[in-house]
């Protein structure tokens, strides 16, 4: 076994999006501070309107990443199904 240990693909895509939402608001900010113009009203909205959409995405991403953990960890913990169709053979029948 390796010890090397590996990040989760949950927490890989919630530092993800922790670094999108914060690189977001800092662009918002800077723009305000920078430019002097009624433009920079529609920047903001467009990147605030931006990480709306990414949120989304990343929610659908990150409740998909704990559904198949889940499934994973099911499949794990369940015992070897029974097989409820067998064949019959003749030393079956004969015991």
């Amino acid at each position: 076994m390796d010890d090397k240990k590996e990040f989760s693909p949950f927490l890989k895509y919630y530092i993800l999006y922790i670094i999108f939402i914060i690189a977001t608001v800092s662009v918002a900010i800077l723009s305000y501070v920078f430019i002097q113009s009624q433009w920079v009203y529609l920047l903001i909205f467009s990147l605030m309107f931006f990480l709306l959409i990414l949120s989304f995405r990343f929610k659908k991403k990150l409740y998909l990443i704990i559904h198949q953990n889940y499934i994973d960890q099911i499949r794990k913990d369940v015992i070897d199904p029974i097989d409820l169709n067998p064949t019959v053979t003749m030393v079956d029948i004969q015991k």
